[in-house]
């Protein structure tokens, strides 16, 4: 054997040996965020589109999370705060979402946008431990920050940046920054795209994909399934997790324990689900008045699944009102079941089973219910992305939408269009062209190809030569043989 075989294969040696680096492994990096909990469903869905054509061994995936890199470390703070602004006070939330997307009005990239919450550096240096060959990001602001990063010289643009764009934000320029500073976005709609095409971004750079979706949404659910779903809606020992002390689920009257009850739904019944979140967004006793109020004057049985989560006002306000009702002889042919916090899966199921889902606006729940093929009516109680969402879906027939002020009305709004075949027509043609346009498989081939491009062009330099010091020690040297010798091999 040659000298140099013999050192090429010691150097392969000590790239093996040494933990944390292989010259076959492609790393990728997923940064989410806890702001919203799309963003996490996002992350975990790529990461589940990667592991089922890559293992372990051919791909490295890290996920981080944008909260712990806020300055000072209030990460977990400003994530709680995060959630009693979006359910309290979503004035505020639209007055805060309106001044971040404002800065960018006299930027031209987005790299040139204000940041002053995040720690630019601490994010940097999380990154650099992980040496990325591909970066993909879920919320917007991490997306700006890697930009930034990009742009002043601390990232290769080698290593390439994806944005997988969870809102449906037309005609703000922060937004469209993004989608021109990354390498890819994966966005929602035909529209969204046709905008940003419009804006001057490459064709190649974006994909239309839809946001991933939990797989329970597409899995098989026959007319035999719903049927025995209903009928077997609780029963002993219910795993549902109410999040209140008690674990209570309240069914047409009386509040049962879990674990202690067995209530069959009726499947020819109309059936609706109320769920808005984990934080059960908005006034559930407000709609379901005005649903019974329909039902009645139309002399339509009615059953509602209202998934509270872990609002217990909404649980109690509606476990009071039905009773009064009842006592006062006003629930004939009207069957509630309000819960807690309910298992994600069975939530769909729900869904499923259901004429209609009624929550809060978005892109992940009411996108889940188009395709799926059910009605969704959406709360517009957020401001920023969330009530542009709502607008979107409603110009575009994909949903009803509705105002706080207008809970009650949603009962009249619902039952109106299911009675207008011409209606029905026209949001059903518009929750099929939606569908055709679903395409995660684009996600799992952009994934295919760059992990490719990584083991043919051998792992890129994260940071660029000559922009940071030298760093010693044994790892980076064995880094930095390592990258040699797989853009050799």
């Amino acid at each position: 054997m040659s000298f140099k075989k013999f050192f090429s294969l010691f150097l392969v040696l000590i790239c093996v040996l040494i933990p944390g680096y292989s010259i076959a492994k492609t790393r990728i990096v997923i940064v989410s965020a806890t702001y919203g909990a799309g963003h996490n469903s996002a992350a975990q869905s790529i990461q589940n589109l990667v592991r089922e054509q890559h293992s372990d061994e051919e791909v490295g995936i890290k996920i981080l999370k944008l909260e712990d890199y806020v300055i000072g470390g209030f990460g977990p703070l400003t994530s709680k705060g995060f959630d009693w602004v979006y359910q309290y006070t979503p004035w505020a939330y639209e007055t805060i979402w309106q001044a971040v997307v404002g800065t960018a009005e006299h930027r031209e990239s987005a790299g040139e946008i204000p940041q002053p919450i995040f720690d630019k550096e601490k994010f940097y240096e999380a990154l650099k431990a992980e040496s990325p060959d591909l970066i993909v990001t879920t919320h917007h602001i991490s997306a700006h920050l890697l930009i930034s990063l990009r742009e002043t010289g601390r990232i290769s643009h080698r290593v390439k940046f994806a944005w997988l764009d969870t809102d449906w934000v037309v005609g703000k320029k922060f937004f469209d920054l993004i989608s021109k500073g990354v390498d890819m976005t994966f966005i929602a709609h035909p529209e969204l795209h046709r905008v940003r095409q419009e804006l001057g971004i490459p064709l190649e750079r974006m994909r239309v994909t839809g946001p991933p979706l939990n797989p329970a949404v597409f899995s098989s659910f026959s007319e035999d399934d719903r049927i025995e779903f209903l009928e077997n809606f609780l029963q002993a020992p219910d795993h549902t997790k109410s999040g209140f002390e008690d674990q209570q689920t309240f069914v047409n009257g009386v509040i049962k324990k879990q674990g202690t009850h067995f209530y069959r739904l009726d499947p020819s019944v109309t059936t609706v689900t109320l769920t808005s979140g984990r934080a059960g967004i908005g006034d559930y006793t407000r709609i379901f008045k005005g649903l019974v109020h329909v039902a009645r004057e139309r002399k339509i049985p009615l059953q509602v699944i209202a998934v509270c989560a872990a609002n217990e006002k909404n649980f109690k306000s509606l476990s009071r009102y039905y009773r009064d009702e009842l006592a006062a002889g006003r629930m004939n042919g009207i069957t509630l079941v309000a819960t807690g916090l309910m298992d994600p899966a069975k939530v769909i199921r729900s869904v499923r089973s259901s004429v209609a889902s009624i929550g809060k606006s978005g892109v992940q729940t009411p996108f889940e219910a188009i395709m799926m093929g059910v009605i969704n009516v959406s709360g517009k109680y957020i401001g920023g992305q969330e009530r542009v969402a709502a607008e979107a879906y409603d110009r575009l027939n994909l949903a009803l939408t509705f105002e706080k002020k207008e809970e009650e009305q949603v009962g009249q709004k619902l039952f109106d269009l299911l009675s207008d075949p011409v209606r029905m027509k026209k949001m059903r043609d518009a929750q099929d062209f939606a569908r055709e346009n679903y395409r995660p498989d684009l996600i799992q081939k952009y994934f295919s190809d760059e992990i490719s491009r990584v083991e043919s062009e051998g792992h890129p330099e994260f940071a660029p030569q000559g922009v940071e010091p030298p760093t010693l020690g044994i790892q980076a040297l064995n880094k930095r043989l390592c990258s040699i010798l797989s853009r050799k091999n």
